[in-house]
C-alpha cells in the first residue's frame, strides 16, 4: 500500500469503521467543524497551519452549507484527509483546478495534495474490507451497484472508487462524468459499438438517484486440469513460444515468456479480492485479449490450459506445494 492508503486503513481499523461511515462524527474527532455560506466555488477548507506542531491547537474545517447530502459526505471525508495526512500543512483551499490561481510548484503540490485527500476519502467511505465483498468473483454490475449503496457515496464517487476494487472487465458510464470509468486493466474500446460487441452483459441501473449504464466484458471461465505442475506449465509455455518463433512472427522465446509473465504479474497486482480459479481465469483471459503483440501465442493450442494452471495457482487451488519443478 502507498502511505495515503495506509493512513486510511489505520483510521478504519482504529475506529472500526463500517459503511455507512459516520464521517461527520469522525471528522469532529480530529478538527473543529463549521458550516458556512459563501459564494465561492469551493466545497470545503481545512485550516491546518500550526495545528500539527501544537497539539492543543486543533485544525479547523469549514464546509459550504447546503451541499447535496452525499457530496457533503465526500467533502467531509476529503477534508479529514487533509487533517490527518501528516505532510498536508497550512490552509488547504479545495477548489476545482481551473479555479486555482497559483502557478509552478505550488500548483503541482496543491494538485498532489488534492488527489491524495480524494484517495483517502474514497478509502474511508468505502473501506477495503467492505470493498473486498463487492466482487470476490465476476458478479453482474447491477449486483455490485446494489451492494455499493450501503457506502452512501454519491454515484460518481462510488463508481470511481470501483476502479480500485473490481477486476479487469467492467465499464461504467455516469451522465455527469466526462470519461467512462473502467476497472483497472480493462481493455480500451474506441466507441460504444465496439464496447457493445465485446460485452457479455450490458444494461442500466439506478444508483443513488442516477442512471448508470454499465458493460461487463469479462466473466468467470471454466478451468481445465490438464497441467498439474509448475514444471509442466513452464514446458507448455516454452513449446508455445518456440512454435510462434518458428513461424517467423518476430518474437524471441525469452521475449514471449517474459511478456506472458509480466501480463500475469500485472493482473495479480490489480485483483487482490478474487477468490476462485474461475474468476482468475476470466481475468487472465481478458488481460491477454488486449495484448495484440501476444495474439499468436494466446491463440496457440495449450495456452488456455496454461492460463488455467496459472489461475489455479493464483487462487491457491493446486494440490500441493511440493510439486515437481517448484524449486
Amino acid at each position: 500500500m502507498d502511505p495515503v492508503s495506509n493512513i486510511a486503513a489505520l483510521l478504519v481499523e482504529r475506529f472500526q469503521l463500517e459503511p455507512p461511515v459516520d464521517v461527520r462524527g469522525l471528522l469532529e474527532e480530529f478538527a473543529d467543524l463549521e458550516y458556512c455560506d459563501w459564494p465561492f466555488n469551493c466545497d470545503g477548507i481545512a485550516i491546518l497551519s500550526g495545528a500539527k506542531s501544537h497539539p492543543l491547537d486543533r485544525p479547523k474545517v469549514f464546509i459550504k452549507a447546503d451541499q447535496y447530502y452525499r457530496r457533503e459526505r465526500f467533502t467531509l471525508a476529503h477534508e479529514l484527509g487533509h487533517v490527518v495526512i501528516p505532510w498536508h500543512v497550512n490552509a488547504v483551499d479545495c477548489k476545482p483546478m481551473d479555479a486555482q490561481g497559483s502557478t509552478g510548484s505550488e500548483t503541482f503540490l496543491g494538485m498532489h495534495h488534492e488527489s491524495q485527500a480524494t484517495e483517502f476519502a474514497s478509502r474511508v467511505l468505502l473501506p477495503d474490507k467492505f470493498a473486498a465483498e463487492l466482487a470476490p468473483y465476476y458478479a453482474p454490475p447491477a449486483e455490485i451497484l446494489e451492494k455499493l449503496e450501503k457506502a452512501d457515496m454519491s454515484a460518481a464517487a462510488g463508481i470511481l472508487a470501483l476502479r480500485r476494487v473490481l477486476p479487469s472487465g467492467y465499464v461504467f458510464i455516469h451522465p455527469d462524468l466526462v470519461s467512462v470509468v473502467r476497472s483497472n486493466g480493462t481493455a480500451y474500446y474506441a466507441n460504444s459499438t465496439e464496447l457493445r460487441a465485446a460485452a457479455i452483459r450490458t444494461g442500466t441501473t439506478s444508483h443513488q438517484g442516477v442512471t448508470i449504464r454499465w458493460y461487463q466484458v469479462a466473466e468467470d471461465s471454466e478451468v481445465t486440469l490438464k497441467i498439474e505442475s509448475k514444471a509442466a506449465a513452464k514446458g507448455v509455455l516454452r513449446e508455445i513460444a518456440e512454435s510462434v518463433v518458428a513461424k517467423g512472427i518476430g518474437h524471441t522465446v525469452q521475449g514471449i515468456q517474459q511478456s506472458v509473465a509480466g501480463t500475469i504479474g500485472a493482473a495479480k497486482s490489480g485483483a487482490v479480492h478474487l477468490r476462485s480459479a474461475e474468476s482468475w481465469l476470466g481475468l487472465l483471459l481478458h488481460r491477454f485479449s488486449a495484448k495484440a503483440e501476444l495474439a499468436s501465442a494466446v491463440g496457440s493450442s495449450g495456452f488456455y490450459d496454461y492460463l488455467s494452471f496459472k489461475a489455479r495457482e493464483l487462487a491457491g487451488d493446486l494440490p500441493g506445494k511440493n510439486q515437481s519443478g517448484d524449486r
